[in-house]
């Protein structure tokens, strides 16, 4: 009897431990890209470039960006992703305390293209985000069209 319960467990065990091994393995996008950024919209440099920075660590959490930190050690990528600001316009804390919706709307618009090794166009479109309420952060306006931008080139797998 004791014979039998070790041999079914071994048996158990066996056959759950390729199982198990497979599900850690987190499998990899199709592809990964290079990165551009550029300003065409606004003249807040400081607020332009914390933007970019959300853009580039949401496109790095989501296994997008080409990098060579051994993730994704792919060099230049698949391809290209790139981001042209176009509008941006962000209030001040002080003015959006102050003066809340009338002080006026955080707005970014960003056109981004996707493209191939090749350099030929994946995918074109444009992408607004904007926030009229005076509760909010420039912050969440940057990642919530940092997260717009990723969940559309996420698309073009």
């Amino acid at each position: 009897m004791i014979r039998k319960a070790v041999l079914l467990l071994s048996v158990s065990l066996v056959a759950a431990f390729p199982a198990a091994h497979a599900q850690q393995d987190d499998p990899a996008p199709a592809r990964s890209y290079a990165y551009a950024f550029s300003n065409q919209g606004g003249d807040d440099a400081d607020g332009i470039a914390r933007l970019d920075s959300f853009i580039q660590q949401r496109l790095r959490d989501a296994n997008l960006l080409a990098t060579g930190d051994g993730r994704r050690a792919t060099g230049a990528g698949d391809g290209k992703v790139e981001v042209t600001v176009t509008h941006y316009y962000a209030r001040s804390d002080g003015a959006r305390a102050w003066a809340g919706v009338m002080a006026g709307r955080d707005k970014v618009v960003s056109r981004v293209r996707v493209l191939d090794r090749g350099g030929k166009a994946l995918d074109e479109f444009e992408v607004k985000s904007s926030n009229a309420t005076a509760f909010g952060s420039t912050a969440g306006l940057h990642e919530k069209h940092a997260d717009e931008i990723v969940a559309r080139v996420k698309q073009v797998q």
